[in-house]
């Protein structure tokens, strides 16, 4: 069976940030709960993410990804027809979500537990 080990992913960041919020969410549990909430919210629903071809969670979860996928091709498909020259590699193909993501990526064996 394959366990995340996502908790030491985020306690191991050694930014500036992370140490403040980490100072925010001790002061109690109320702010603890605050701040999570607002973090959470912020993260599915506005976060735009590389690893998802700058999707958000939310817009994938949902089952959004088709939509925002043909709305952000017909964009550029506007954008190659009005400046073919600035595509070097030809017409551009918009990609959706990708079909796993993964904090650390089990081994071959562990999906198949």
């Amino acid at each position: 069976m394959y366990t995340s080990n996502a908790v030491a992913f985020l306690t191991t960041a050694s930014s500036e940030g992370v140490r403040v919020v980490a100072d925010e969410c001790n002061a109690s549990i109320d702010a603890a709960r605050i701040w999570a909430r607002t973090f959470f919210a912020w993260y599915n629903t506005e976060h735009y993410h590389s690893g998802l071809n700058l999707l958000t969670p939310g817009s994938v979860h949902y089952g959004e990804v088709p939509a925002i996928q043909q709305h952000r091709q017909a964009i550029m498909l506007a954008a190659y027809a009005a400046h073919p020259a600035r595509f070097a590699h030809g017409q551009p193909v918009v990609k959706g979500a990708p079909t796993a993501v993964y904090i650390n990526p089990p081994k071959p064996a562990e999906i198949l537990a």
